[in-house]
This record gives structure tokens, sequence and C-alpha cells, in this order.
């Protein structure tokens, strides 16, 4: 999803805005990486998300439990507890490689009763630049004003031929992966949407 589609999603009816009148959303895109594990030092598949600043208020619930969040523009990482747990090279102030190069772990956070637990994430812009992805993202979470507000976002889509992409809500997105997941899907009167690519 080019950048320009993401603007015509934050111009969508029914996306919550902040004090300052921007559009709550975050763009975010995702890769996959290896990683060995603890137990057996047998190597599989990890998941590296790239996100801005607005990715944490997205997910209900996070908090950063030791550390801080990575600066913009560098070669840091937070990673998810059950990365720590499971996988070698992801502890606090440790360097570990993806491809060609090198991260630096600076923060764990948690996101209890989700997947995001098990991710690792970094600055978009570094990711994208890194991964040769351009300004494309995968996806774009918005918070809505109401759950009535979803099939407002959907009727916009549907009207712009330039949109592309298939809208679904947070619930149904992760229905597939774990039943505990259905609780984020409303947060207080906001619900948080996924806006992906037709092909996720």
């Amino acid at each position: 999803m080019p950048s320009s589609a993401v603007r015509l999603l934050e111009e969508a009816p029914g996306i919550q805005r902040d004090a300052a009148g921007k559009p709550v959303v975050s763009p975010e895109t995702y890769f996959v990486v290896n990683a060995v594990r603890r137990a057996g030092g047998g190597e599989t598949n990890l998941s590296l998300r790239g996100v801005t600043g607005a990715a944490a208020g997205m997910r209900p619930g996070f908090v950063i439990t030791e550390g801080r969040m990575f600066e913009p523009g560098t070669n840091e990482l937070v990673v998810g507890a059950g990365v720590v747990r499971e996988f070698e090279g992801f502890d606090l102030g440790g360097v570990t490689q993806f491809s060609a190069t090198k991260w630096k772990v600076v923060g764990i956070f948690e996101v209890p009763g989700t997947v995001f637990d098990s991710e690792v994430w970094a600055d978009l812009p570094v990711v994208q630049t890194l991964f040769n992805r351009g300004a494309t993202v995968a996806a774009v979470r918005a918070r809505l004003e109401s759950p009535a507000a979803l099939q407002q976002v959907k009727d916009y889509v549907a009207s712009e031929p330039r949109l592309q992409v298939e809208v679904k809500s947070e619930k149904e997105h992760f229905a597939s992966e774990a039943e505990s997941l259905e609780t984020i899907a409303v947060f207080g009167w906001a619900l948080s949407i996924t806006l992906a690519l037709g092909a996720l």
C-alpha cells in the first residue's frame, strides 16, 4: 500500500481524530526474519514489524516493562516478552542481526493476551529502507469514533477506486488466530480496525 493510499484512508469518515485534529492511525509493515530458539537451538521464523510512535497506543494494555521505546531513525528494537523467553539474542542491551544489519535491543514490551508479545518492533522508515520497500506499508490500523463507524469506512473505501484495500475489524482479522484476541477489538467507544491489503 503506497503512502498516497494511506493519506486517502486518513480522510475516511468515522476515523477518530486527536486533540490536534489528526487522524488516529498507525501505518505498519512487517517481515519474517530468522531467530534461534533457546531450547534446542533450532532456527525458526519471527515477525519484525515496522511501526511509528502511534503503534503502542493502538494496542490496549501495551506497556514497556524494561528499557525504553526505540528512537526514530535508528537501528533500535523493542521486543515482546515472549520473544525474550523463547529466542536467543534479544535480551535488553543485546545486539542481533537481520540480514546484513545489526540491531540493538533497547526495550521489552508486553501486550497481554495478544500475538504482539511474540513480535519485534522497529522504526517504520528504517525498516522500509533496509528491506527496500520504499514508502509502502502492509496495513493501516485506525481507531474509530464508534463501532458503527466501521461501516462508514467500508463504504468510503468501496466508493474510492484508488483504494484497493480490505477493511476488517481487529476481531475479524484475528478470529483465526486465537479466541483471547477477541477482547482487544473494542477499546472504550473506540474500535480498532485493520485496513489491510486484500492479499492479507
